[in-house]
């Protein structure tokens, strides 16, 4: 079935276009806290800058790996 639909998958190259332009594109030097989908910025959704749940996902990865809470 994977064969069938390999034709249809975008593959690697397609998957690292954008990171590796946002690594090496003098057009976006110095851009930070942005998110990009094919080169193009978006907005993010409003789940991602609470700064609540931030902490709770930052606290409990900490957790799970035996890091510090804390930064």
């Amino acid at each position: 079935m994977s064969s069938m639909l390999s034709p249809l998958s975008p593959g690697p190259d397609t998957g690292a276009d954008t990171p590796t332009w946002l690594a090496t594109s003098a057009d976006v030097a110095g851009v930070t806290s942005r998110f990009f989908v094919k080169r193009r910025e978006v907005e993010t959704a409003p789940h991602t800058t609470d700064v609540e749940r931030c902490d709770r996902l930052w606290n409990e990865s900490a957790r799970l790996t035996g890091l510090p809470r804390s930064m």
